[in-house]
């Protein structure tokens, strides 16, 4: 599918999740993804400019924010933390934050000049097929949604998710526990296309055609023919 889109004009990315879960962080995947299919096109320096704003974002990533527990910023449970400890714990951890969002900012203004580009060069959004979600450890097929959800909510960029949707609502519940799986893949999930199942007969018969085996076998049974 990828190679077909390719072929009719469009920016098509294929990412196969299940060959980099064992990154901590999905999102650098992603972006290695894009910097590697656009790297060598006309789009390399705005691509530049993604891989270069990510850097300071992926480094704020890891630092905790103030709603993830003060604890987890100082290292000491709330209780035996002072007024002026907890006053500085705190305005970190709000700086931090500005500076994480500042960060996140920089980078979905410069995904956004990118998928930009490429619209006006091709009249095209580009294509980011994610597939073998399912297959991934529960934590990073999470991330992986999240991820796109708040990094790429941007236009001109269309996200196919390929899913076993009943493996992937078995990840998500082990990471979240009993909730509507339902409810929450409509957090990320614009359109639903199940594929039929394959009429194995019309599968076979086109493989049959698509590889010549009529033209093969005849040319065969000549030549054997003739030598005999």
């Amino acid at each position: 599918w990828q190679c077909d889109l390719k072929n009719n004009g469009y920016t098509a990315i294929y990412f196969n999740a299940w060959e980099d879960d064992f990154l901590s962080e999905p999102f650098i995947a992603i972006i290695g993804q894009l910097w590697k299919e656009l790297k060598k096109d006309s789009f390399k320096e705005v691509c530049e400019a993604v891989k270069t704003a990510a850097i300071p974002f992926l480094k704020r990533v890891g630092i905790s924010m103030l709603n993830s527990g003060i604890n987890k910023i100082t290292g000491v449970d709330l209780p035996e933390i002072v007024d002026n400890e907890l006053k500085t714990a705190s305005e970190s951890a709000f700086d931090n934050y500005v500076k994480l969002t500042d960060c996140r900012d920089d980078l979905k203004k410069r995904l956004q000049e990118l998928a930009d580009k490429i619209f006006s060069e091709k009249q095209k959004p580009l294509i980011f097929i994610v597939d073998e979600l399912d297959r991934c450890r529960p934590t990073f097929a999470v991330e992986v949604l999240e991820r796109i959800k708040h990094l790429f909510n941007i236009r001109h960029i269309i996200f196919v998710l390929g899913i076993d949707r009943k493996q992937l609502g078995k990840s998500i519940q082990a990471v979240y526990g009993n909730i509507d799986v339902e409810n929450y893949l409509h957090r990320f999930i614009d359109i639903d296309f199940a594929i039929p199942e394959p009429d194995h007969k019309k599968f076979f018969d086109a493989l049959w055609a698509c590889y010549k085996i009529p033209e093969y076998l005849k040319e065969n049974t000549r030549n054997e023919n003739y030598n005999k």
